[in-house]
């Protein structure tokens, strides 16, 4: 395998950090509604591809800084933890072609990755015992890899001594498998009391990524301040394999998470982290409905009322997407509309060839974003007399994400036209429900036409 797998070591050479010799090591989260913590964390994405007879190897390095802010909650032993995360374009390192270096390397969206920054902010619960994961954004079958070598803050209930072992199942959309924790060593990290817990991850593919992917191995490294409750630094690798005919071609994703910053904030700061938090919330509702000169209104009153607040980074980023939105957002042109989507429809057929998985996903949320801007047309379409018009709008429909959306998808697939019914059931294959009704898919294996049951 030409990706050799490692950990990167925990903790470098300028960092003083001494074995701590203890009996039994009590295990909790933070719980603390004053903390705010800013970590730095770096993947690194190996890919090798075999085609015509052409080896190519990419490696991609993404970058990442997260915010967390812990607030209060009303009940005892949990806070709120708020988690902004700042995404930047990642950037291919290198290209090989039968091993001779490329100077010109293909672009980032090549990977299904955004070529320019974005931001997220949610909150979940965290609670002495577990801890929401904070996870970058990442391609199709490396996002659940990375999720469970950063998902770690799970501990027992009772101390436990050095050498101690614990599992925990772990499930994503993609990926089902088991943690197995192992408590290493108790050390001294500079000023810090800590530990050192060692992960290795079981388990395989599913759903979306199931058939496609096959995978190898992970662990993950971590070191966990006693005191703060935090982690200082955690590092990790996966590999996997893209199942491509008979060709297995290797891939990999390592992590690197490292602790910059941290600080109590006070009473005051907590106020207005929470208010504005809120005032955030209200924005981001705008958007959602489909309301973003509101939302746009919403980020400049937010800006006036907190123009240094925390948060800032995350309301710039929704007032852009809303103003995108407002000025790109109008729907296309009847001709224009129709165009749009043959032309996405030939790319999936593309990927669908090639078993492209990386085009299937851009083109997806290509999909995704013709259909938010033109739900009204391509309802419109799928009650056409035309079938070929049909066909297109029932497929694009498939890539809506509401119940109502797969609904009529599954009404489609009785339609009178075989062409119909065959995109019908190709918007089901790509939308890889697991709700999906089981008599339907039958019905479709079994379907009078020969297109319509080969896609079934």
């Amino acid at each position: 395998m030409y990706l050799r797998f490692f950990v990167i070591p925990l903790i470098g050479a300028s960092a003083a950090l001494t074995a701590a010799p203890e009996q039994k090591v009590t295990l909790r989260n933070s719980v603390a509604p004053e903390l705010a913590t800013t970590h730095e964390i770096t993947t690194i994405l190996t890919r090798r591809t075999d085609r015509a007879g052409v080896r190519e190897d990419a490696v991609v390095r993404l970058k990442a800084r997260n915010v967390r802010l812990q607030l209060d909650e009303s009940k005892v032993a949990q806070v709120k933890a708020a988690d902004m995360t700042i995404m930047l374009p990642g950037e291919v390192v290198s290209l090989h072609r039968d091993g001779k270096p490329v100077a010109r390397s293909m672009g980032i969206e090549a990977f299904g990755l955004p070529t320019q920054n974005w931001v997220r902010l949610v909150t979940q619960l965290q609670t002495l015992h577990d801890g929401p994961a904070i996870v970058p954004d990442a391609p199709l079958a490396d996002l659940p890899l990375l999720t469970a070598m950063l998902d770690v803050a799970h501990w027992p209930r009772q101390p436990v001594p050095i050498g101690e072992r614990w599992s925990r199942p772990f499930e994503t959309p993609e990926f089902a498998g088991t943690q197995h924790f192992e408590l290493k060593e108790a050390l001294r990290v500079g000023d810090d009391s800590a530990v050192a817990v060692h992960v290795r991850i079981e388990g395989r593919f599913q759903g979306l990524a199931a058939g496609t992917f096959a995978f190898e191995r992970a662990e993950t490294q971590l070191v966990w301040a006693k005191a703060e409750r935090i982690v200082l630094r955690l590092t990790g690798a996966a590999t996997y394999m893209l199942l491509r005919d008979e060709n297995r071609e290797p891939r990999g994703v390592q992590v690197d998470m490292v602790l910059k910053n941290r600080e109590r904030l006070s009473e005051e700061a907590q106020d207005e982290a929470r208010e504005s938090l809120s005032a955030f919330a209200r924005a981001l509702a705008e958007f959602k409905a489909g309301r973003h000169e509101k939302a746009v209104t919403a980020a400049v009153l937010f800006r006036e009322r907190w123009p240094r607040g925390v948060w800032l980074p995350a309301i710039d980023y929704l007032e852009q997407e809303a103003l995108r939105r407002d000025r790109g957002g109008k729907p296309l042109a009847s001709d224009d509309l129709k165009r749009a989507l043959a032309a996405l429809v030939d790319r999936w057929k593309a990927a669908d060839a090639f078993d492209d998985v990386e085009l299937a996903e851009r083109n997806a949320r290509a999909m995704r974003e013709v259909l938010e801007l033109n739900e009204r047309q391509i309802r419109a379409m799928m009650r056409d007399d035309d079938e070929r018009l049909r066909a297109l709008a029932v497929f694009a429909w498939s890539f809506g994400e509401s119940p109502d959306h797969l609904n009529d998808v599954a009404r489609a697939t009785r339609d009178a036209s075989p062409q119909v019914r065959a995109w019908a059931a190709n918007g089901l294959a790509a939308r890889g429900n697991p709700d999906t009704d089981p008599e339907l898919l039958l019905s479709l294996v079994n379907d009078s036409d020969a297109t319509v049951r080969a896609r079934g």
